[in-house]
């Protein structure tokens, strides 16, 4: 998942906007009598649909129609993902947080020689006291510490 703070409150604010949720897509075939002109005609109706309503409404999200003899490929499985992220996304975002939060909690967990070590890279927090050359660079994150990486915003 990307690490940018404008993407993510992009995404947050789409979440924020959208009806509620469960969404779900239905598929249905549909007759039409066209009986000025003798013919019977078939439609196929690819729907998401937002949660009922007490009323026993519903919300249509988005809808779909093509005829049964010419189906466009995909129109369902696209609605299909759509629907489940109604769900997932603002899931993924909230799970993010936590992660991002338990990220920040072990950055500096690990000990080693009585000082605070990333347990990633094992760089230290602080530079240890006394001669320093035993330690080189090791004072920080390692350049290429993913926990360092992750929590640059």
């Amino acid at each position: 998942m990307p690490n940018d703070p404008k993407k993510i409150a992009e995404w947050e604010q789409l979440a924020d906007a959208a009806p509620v949720g469960p969404w779900r897509v239905d598929d249905e075939r549909t007759e039409f009598d066209l009986e000025p002109l003798g013919i019977t005609a078939f439609c196929r109706s690819i729907e998401i649909i937002g949660p009922e309503e007490a009323d026993g409404s519903v919300v249509i999200i988005a809808e779909h129609r093509e005829p049964i003899e010419e189906p466009t490929t995909g129109v369902k499985s696209t609605f299909e993902f759509i629907a489940a992220a109604r769900e997932a996304v603002p899931a993924l975002l909230a799970e993010r947080e936590e992660l991002l939060a338990l990220l920040q909690e072990i950055e500096w967990s690990g000990t080693e020689d009585g000082q605070e070590v990333c347990p990633a890279c094992r760089g230290h927090r602080e530079p240890p006291p006394g001669d320093l050359s035993a330690y080189g660079a090791r004072h920080g994150h390692a350049p290429d510490c993913r926990i360092d990486a992750f929590l640059k915003e």
